[in-house]
């Protein structure tokens, strides 16, 4: 992406507007976690339920352990699986507005493998509160085109780049419930995250 286009999102975001941008799994909603009318205005759009949390989207491996407790036995998953499609949920910590996780303890992040996508979240330098274009009950929307008839003049930037979409969502897994509970399947399988917790390949 080029650098103006960045800086043009970077001010957005620092604004509170909501973007839409492609991960490697499907396109995704994002405001900035810490603006809480961005955080508002990115579920009446979606029409989201306030009961249902976020995700943080990040760039970086660190940003898991600055905003959530990660017990060491976690590790493994997080260095193996990440970047990649799979959405990790630990204990928040107090820095993680309760709003964004719908007043749960607990967040999900999202490492996203998709070029663009990290090119946004580095620029920007914080994580992206987002989950998937849609609305909230319905199947996400993969089609660029059919996004900005339906959310172009609803959210203040889409961004056109692409990655290859596999278009199919990514692997949730809540680690707050021993030994961990796996929400929904995606491209990565439980039996992959079992053998990674024990150690193997």
């Amino acid at each position: 992406m080029e650098v103006k286009e960045l800086e043009r999102i970077s001010d957005i975001l620092k604004r509170g507007g909501v973007v839409i941008f492609p991960t490697e799994t499907v396109y995704g909603i994002g405001a900035d976690p810490s603006n809480r009318e961005a955080i508002k205005k990115l579920y009446n759009i979606k029409k989201r339920d306030r009961k249902k949390p976020l995700t943080l989207h990040i760039a970086t491996l660190s940003d898991i352990y600055k905003f959530s407790y990660v017990d060491g036995r976690f590790k493994p998953i997080i260095e193996r699986f990440l970047p990649g499609p799979l959405t990790v949920i630990f204990p928040k910590k107090r820095n993680i507005p309760r709003y964004v996780v719908a007043g749960k303890k607990k967040v999900g992040f999202r490492f996203p493998k998709c070029p663009v996508a990290l090119e946004i979240i580095r620029y920007y330098g914080y994580p992206i509160a987002a989950t998937s274009v849609n609305i909230s009950g319905m199947p996400p929307i993969n089609d660029i085109s059919k996004i900005k008839t339906l959310f172009g003049d609803k959210v203040d930037y889409i961004v056109k780049d692409v990655c290859e979409l596999s278009k199919i969502s990514s692997t949730v897994v809540d680690f707050t419930v021993k030994p961990f509970k796996l929400l929904r399947e995606g491209e990565v399988g439980y039996k992959e995250i079992e053998n990674a917790l024990k150690g193997g390949v």
